[in-house]
């Protein structure tokens, strides 16, 4: 009797009526990574859009730039005391380059950065995915996101701190698992990368630390050493990254006498107490009625003031700018602390606008006092409106997500509700656990800060972390259908066995 071939008997048979070349090309297919499918088809992406763009030069570009020229002349330069040198020292080593002021060579660095955020996302995903395609449809989602792909045209600090942090994200869960001194090092070399960019996220890579530690008592977390070395090596994790955290605050202290990384925060946080600075106490008197004065010459308007106003204020009570600031943080921690429901409206009112408000202005628009010419359209906002494919990606997406405020509105309880069924899937995998953990809570972390720090530019300052969340979204959406979609194969399964068996 002739025996019956197995599954897998049936599939050589099925591939051995194949023609020859067709099976090496189908093996050499499999063979390759599916990071390389994911660069090259970011890749070709990235090039078919940047191709079609020009830099988007803001403001905000002259201060860095100003910043990239201090560096040249090996000045110190008043603007330090309220920008950390990553980003100008990128523009600086861009311009020595390939020609100073070459913004063209900015955003072209920036899309070469760009190209490989999918694959970071990719294996970011695979983290928590035991199959590859959720996390391949989730990191190539990154490319449905418009506006995070025009930050990379924008000569601004925000599109490497958000890759930077994206970076940092992987290189410590990866180093977490591995194990080794080495990874973990550089993990952190990462991190004092991004807080040298902008030190908004400063605080978030000391969390991890705690957080991972913490975990370690979870059940079924497992790692290949024991505690004891995890607590070593996630200390020396925090220590390299606080070096350089310690090593600018030193640069700060020898010129103005403050260690700290940043003396911006008093003027920053103006943006939220301006509308109660009539409250100040006596003690600053003079800077109170002279902010509050040019306040209500522009009708109330207090977004931004310090920017346009803080000059006259500093000579009129003969301070640098940074001086001031200081002095505005004062009166920032007197007016929270006595009028705490008054902030507390500001900053819900802050968290809801950041999720919502556009970024067109940033990516679609030039700017007037950047370029000297009137406001318009950006030449890749024409090419996607214009190009047939471009349109076809784009234009649902505007419509569905970008346009549609009450799921903008809805994308933080999305995100919440996805991390909670992704670690209820995965309750009895800690590791995949914190992996989820970890994206929703740098997401929420950048969101957080700045809602209570800024009033002003919500589409703008969002833009570091909207790729991640936009692909975690799809990412996660995914992998939960593909959970609900095992469930119910496994009861067909078991209903067809059982019928058959009947």
């Amino acid at each position: 009797m002739k025996k019956e071939p197995s599954n897998q008997s049936d599939i050589f048979s099925v591939r051995s009526h194949l023609p020859y070349g067709f099976t090496v090309a189908q093996k050499f297919i499999f063979k390759i990574p599916v990071w390389v499918y994911l660069l090259t088809v970011s890749a070709a992406w990235h090039f078919f859009l940047i191709s079609h763009a020009e830099p988007n030069v803001f403001p905000d570009t002259g201060s860095f730039t100003l910043l990239a020229e201090a560096l040249r002349a090996g000045e110190w330069h008043s603007g330090f005391t309220f920008r950390t040198p990553g980003y100008p020292l990128v523009l600086y080593t861009i311009f020595s380059v390939a020609g100073w002021k070459n913004y063209h060579a900015v955003m072209i660095t920036q899309a070469c950065l760009g190209v490989t955020i999918p694959v970071l996302l990719y294996a970011l995903f695979r983290q928590v995915s035991h199959k590859r395609w959720p996390a391949f449809l989730g990191g190539v989602s990154f490319l449905l996101d418009r506006f995070s792909l025009g930050l990379e045209t924008v000569p601004l600090s925000e599109f490497l701190c958000g890759y930077t942090v994206l970076a940092a994200l992987v290189a410590f869960l990866y180093a977490l698992r591995s194990g080794r001194w080495g990874w973990m090092l550089g993990a952190a070399v990462v991190a004092g990368i991004n807080f040298l960019i902008r030190p908004t996220f400063q605080y978030l890579f000391p969390i991890w630390a705690v957080t991972a530690f913490l975990a370690s008592w979870l059940p079924r977390f497992q790692l290949v050493e024991s505690r004891r070395r995890l607590g070593v090596r996630l200390a020396g994790y925090v220590a390299v990254f606080q070096l350089f955290v310690w090593g600018w605050s030193f640069v700060v202290w020898r010129h103005t006498g403050v260690f700290a990384p940043s003396l911006q925060l008093g003027a920053s946080m103006t943006n939220h107490t301006g509308t109660m600075m009539e409250l100040a106490p006596d003690e600053f008197a003079k800077i109170r009625d002279m902010y509050v004065e040019e306040r209500e010459k522009r009708g109330g308007d207090h977004i931004n003031l310090f920017d346009q106003v803080g000059w006259k204020i500093a000579e009129a009570t003969s301070m640098t700018l940074w001086q001031l600031s200081l002095e505005f943080g004062k009166i920032n921690r007197y007016l929270i602390v006595h009028h705490p429901i008054r902030y507390w409206e500001q900053v819900t009112e802050a968290w809801e606008r950041i999720w919502m408000e556009g970024s067109n202005y940033l990516t679609d628009m030039t700017d007037p006092y950047a370029s000297g010419k009137p406001v318009g359209f950006t030449r890749l906002f024409v090419f996607l409106g214009t190009n047939r494919l471009a349109a076809l990606v784009y234009l649902p997406a505007e419509q569905w997500v970008w346009q549609n405020l009450p799921f903008l509105k809805l994308v933080p309880v999305l995100l919440c509700l996805v991390t909670a069924i992704l670690v209820w899937i995965h309750r009895k995998a800690a590791w995949k656990q914190l992996v989820v953990v970890f994206i929703w809570g740098t997401i929420n972390y950048h969101m957080l800060v700045h809602a209570m720090v800024q009033f002003t530019e919500f589409g703008r300052y969002k833009l570091p972390v909207q790729g991640l969340w936009f692909s975690f979204l799809i990412f996660a959406s995914l992998s939960i259908v593909q959970y609900i979609v095992g469930i119910a194969r496994r009861r067909l399964r078991v209903v067809t066995v059982a019928t058959q068996g009947e």
